[in-house]
């Protein structure tokens, strides 16, 4: 229909010529013109104003519709984006937690070998001191994979029983040092 592009290009509705049997009405989402929706009758039509008014209501709830529309559709998008992105993120958290992990062992395993060499009492505390917080940043990173499996939904959880007071003494010389 010739009146649609007017519609279109106004973003107004449009009776059709001379006749005024047909009227276009533009449905709008923001800015938009999303449909042009066209009502046509048999002559004689009457009330011309009164239809004009239902249709500009009409339309008006139809463009609330689309809004709506495309509100769901960007709302499911961002869903989908932020899926993706703790999807990377999760796998970015096991591969790095990975990489930090093997060098780690072997600072620790070092660390265990140098423990049975001969030292003097300072080199043992220094060496005991790198111990623990070689093995608490090995739980540490431990803890944090652990979080990406549980995002991941692969967290097997398991009952270990322990003395609270070494957890607490392995703490206190972890940051004793700094607190002195």
């Amino acid at each position: 229909m010739k009146n649609n592009r007017y519609v279109l290009r106004d973003r107004e509705p449009v009776w059709d010529g001379e006749t005024r049997l047909t009227l276009a009405f533009p449905v709008r989402c923001g800015d938009e013109v999303v449909a042009v929706v066209a009502v046509t009758s048999r002559p004689p039509l009457y009330r011309h104003d009164m239809i004009a008014s239902m249709t500009a209501q009409v339309a008006d709830q139809l463009s609330r519709v689309a809004e709506r529309e495309r509100q769901q559709l960007d709302l499911a998008e961002a869903r989908d984006r932020a899926l993706e992105a703790s999807r990377h993120k999760s796998e970015f958290l096991a591969t790095m937690s990975h990489e930090i992990r093997t060098p780690l062992n072997g600072i620790v395993g070092l660390t265990e070998l140098l423990g049975r060499t001969r030292l003097d009492d300072q080199q043992r505390h220094l060496l005991s001191g790198v111990d623990l917080s070689g093995r608490t940043l090995m739980a540490v990173i431990n803890d944090i994979l652990d979080f990406s499996k549980i995002e991941a939904g692969h967290l097997q959880l398991e009952q270990v029983d322990f003395e609270v007071r070494a957890v607490l003494d392995q703490v206190a010389g972890v940051v004793g040092d700094s607190a002195r």
